[in-house]
């Protein structure tokens, strides 16, 4: 996997978490009622953040205020639809990435039905 991308920043011990980061920066206005920042400890402490866009009803990652991945069910997704590597985010091996997409499936789920 040394050929990949690796997004985000290997997690610094005892970094604080900026909390109110501007995730939205390259996000029209009228559109950022329909985001809604999910807070993850994998993805946020490498500096990456879970965003859930209602009005397309799909989740996806940012690093730098830019979109470098959609979550899907069965995994993550480039710009182009070219399946990524869970290692790129930070999973240690297959098992945790499934755990995790299980989790955040269930978690939009959730906030769909909630808005419904």
């Amino acid at each position: 996997m040394s050929g990949l991308h690796k997004f985000g920043k290997d997690p610094k011990p005892n970094k604080e978490q900026n909390a109110n980061s501007d995730a939205y920066a390259n996000v029209d206005d009228d559109d950022s009622d329909q985001l809604e920042e999910l807070y993850d400890d994998l993805l946020n402490s490498r500096e990456l953040a879970l965003i859930f866009d209602g009005k397309r009803g799909k989740t996806f990652v940012l690093e730098d205020d830019e979109f470098v991945a959609e979550v899907r069910q069965d995994g993550f997704y480039d710009t182009e639809g070219k399946k990524l590597f869970g290692g790129q985010f930070g999973f240690e091996n297959i098992q945790d990435e499934t755990n995790w997409l299980a989790s955040v499936t269930a978690d939009i789920t959730k906030i769909q039905h909630n808005r419904a």
